[in-house]
């Protein structure tokens, strides 16, 4: 009696861990000039430069971040469509030229920031935070952002 009973629990257990799914299920990806048809939108304020040749794709924003080539005001924006959420927040790098040590990744309203070393990062997605917020966006933070190097603006996406 108590192999039968022990077997059905591990059946049990077994099942529901095969079978279950998985906490995020849908992705919603913001490029840098993204389709009127993209889950979102993207904005910039100050003098990004487009690129091509690299990126999501296959394109890229750039700035330098130098004393003289970068004004507190700059910012680039992704905002997305999807409302509350408690999403997880990534943005895409992977390019030579994105060197700044220190990117402020502002996450949604009241999400805090989040710094990133473009030089050094990894290539391609690379998780900030899970935030839950009625409005998702993630911005480029250029106040806090250090001032050195290039600041590059790919794509970035929420999975939720």
């Amino acid at each position: 009696m108590f192999k039968k009973g022990y077997l059905s629990i591990l059946s049990l257990v077994m099942g529901f861990t095969f079978f279950s799914t998985n906490t995020f299920a849908a992705t919603d990806i913001v490029d840098n000039d993204a389709l009127s048809s993209a889950p979102g939108y993207c904005e910039q304020k100050g003098n990004w430069t487009y690129k091509t040749g690299s990126g999501y794709y296959n394109d890229y924003r750039i700035v330098s971040a130098t004393v003289n080539g970068f004004d507190t005001d700059y910012a680039y924006i992704w905002g997305f469509y999807a409302h509350d959420k408690n999403a997880a927040h990534y943005v895409y790098l992977n390019n030579k030229d994105f060197t700044n040590p220190r990117t402020a990744y502002q996450i949604d309203e009241f999400g805090g920031i989040v710094y990133i070393n473009q030089n050094t990062a990894p290539g391609g997605w690379n998780f900030l935070k899970t935030h839950k917020e009625w409005n998702h966006m993630i911005v480029i933070n250029t106040s806090l952002t250090t001032k050195l190097g290039n600041v590059g603006a790919d794509a970035t996406k929420i999975t939720y």
